[in-house]
């Protein structure tokens, strides 16, 4: 039962270290597929993709078919477990209370960053509703497009006639002499 379990949502890197795990000694198809717990035909697209990677070796011997895996294989597998001893290791050393703390950690940080993110937000926008502010007051005390001259209405964002921005731009400091 806990081996069905185990067996359960494998990743793809897992399941090609356990069929070159299983290659290390020479086998045929049919064992990779009854220890591996593959069907037929994920046992062949399997097969098929580690042989164009190299992992594994076809050897033909008189009445079968032997899949054996490669040096290159080998240096696979050996890297797969080291990695998943280093990830083991990381994980299950820390204790329940350094677990949480480092979650909650990372959510304090998480917090603190979006609070800052939505800080300079809140600046940006003031800063911008500032600006506006001054050129429809500008515009409605002039009626007129600063760059042709034309009358407007204090609404416009754009001049109809020249197409000139009515909106001071972002980074640019009104000053007195621009509301003039």
């Amino acid at each position: 039962m806990t081996l069905t379990l185990q067996k359960r949502g494998r990743d793809r890197i897992s399941i090609m270290a356990e069929i070159l795990g299983i290659g290390l000694e020479g086998v045929v198809k049919t064992n990779i597929m009854y220890r591996a717990n593959l069907s037929f035909l994920q046992v062949n697209n399997w097969l098929d993709f580690l042989l164009d990677l190299r992992l594994i070796e076809v050897i033909k011997t008189k009445g079968s078919t032997i899949y054996k895996t490669t040096p290159k294989g080998v240096m696979f597998l050996q890297t797969y477990e080291n990695l998943r001893d280093v990830l083991k290791v990381q994980t299950y050393e820390r204790s329940k209370p350094q677990v949480k703390e480092d979650v909650m950690n990372k959510d304090r940080f998480l917090f603190s960053a979006i609070n800052s993110a939505l800080d300079e937000l809140k600046q940006d926008v003031a800063s911008l509703d500032r600006r506006i502010g001054i050129l429809e007051r500008r515009i409605a005390q002039e009626g007129k497009c600063p760059a042709c001259g034309r009358e407007i209405m204090s609404d416009f964002r754009l001049c109809p006639y020249c197409g000139e921005s009515l909106m001071i731009p972002v980074g640019k400091e009104s000053t007195k002499k621009e509301m003039k």
